[in-house]
């Protein structure tokens, strides 16, 4: 949603938009593996879903502040 946004911006930039998503993409996935690696070795896996769920809600939260 955020790049087709951007894309529509600045349509000369796409290829530096779809760098910018892809690398998004991969350090949160890398960070999120990490993160949630240990959350689950000191409190299982009740805490990893709790975690994303409350991850899911907050970033639902922020998508839908400004509609």
């Amino acid at each position: 949603m955020i790049v087709v946004g951007l894309n529509a911006l600045a349509p000369n930039n796409r290829d530096a938009l779809m760098r910018l998503y892809i690398e998004t993409t991969y350090v949160g996935a890398a960070v999120g593996v990490l993160l949630m690696g240990q959350l689950y070795q000191g409190w299982g896996f009740l805490a990893v879903i709790l975690m994303a769920a409350a991850l899911n809600l907050v970033s639902m939260l922020l998508a839908f502040r400004d509609v």
